[in-house]
């Protein structure tokens, strides 16, 4: 894929995809004079896992999914004082939410607008027999403060657009193949002292 420069690259949509690695659509600027064309760039595909700061942003998205259904609701009102819930009570509705949310995974974002920028948090919720069903948020606008968390969600998309395109242009993938290539080393050392 043809390098661009950082400040030509804007990022649509980035998810983990379901055999591992990303599935990414983005767009990019190109022309000269006073004429810009956007170039769409849908579904690039990549079983190449992503470096653990892109993953750790996604899995950053989960608390603002979970956040927007509204799960945790009673176990809020039973921190208000006008509902006195005894510590039992509390203790219940925490982990009655602890578990809906273990069944919740945050798999990417979706991007859209160019003045108004609005944002997906795409996700997946476990079901008691084992499946898996998409779960998204509504479209959140980073300029209103609706959930209370929409200025954390614009730095967040911000720091996704940035590891997106060093996982595309800058090779910062995954560091599993480190450890592959140290164990091989530690390998091919025992084979040697094996033969003295």
């Amino acid at each position: 894929m043809k390098k661009i420069a950082r400040s030509q690259f804007h990022l649509r949509k980035v998810k983990r995809g379901d055999k591992g690695g990303l599935v990414i659509a983005f767009d990019y600027e190109m022309g000269g004079n006073s004429e810009i064309d956007r170039i769409k760039v849908k579904d690039f595909e990549s079983t190449v896992e992503p470096h653990p700061d892109l993953t750790s942003r996604i899995r950053a998205l989960l608390p603002m999914l979970v956040r927007t259904k509204h799960y945790g609701v009673l176990r809020d009102i039973a921190g208000e004082s006008k509902f006195a819930a005894t510590k039992k009570q509390a203790e219940f509705l925490e982990k009655a939410y602890q578990a809906i949310v273990e069944k919740v995974t945050a798999t990417g974002i979706a991007i859209s607008g160019t003045d108004k920028i609005g944002v997906v948090i795409t996700g997946k919720i476990e079901t008691d027999g084992g499946m898996k069903s998409a779960m998204n948020t509504p479209r959140l606008q980073l300029d209103r403060e609706v959930f209370g968390f929409e200025g954390e969600l614009d730095t967040l998309v911000e720091e996704l657009e940035e590891e997106v395109y060093n996982y595309l242009y800058e090779n910062k993938k995954s560091q599993l193949s480190l450890f592959e290539e140290h164990d091989h080393e530690h390998a091919e050392v025992d084979e040697n002292e094996q033969s003295k």
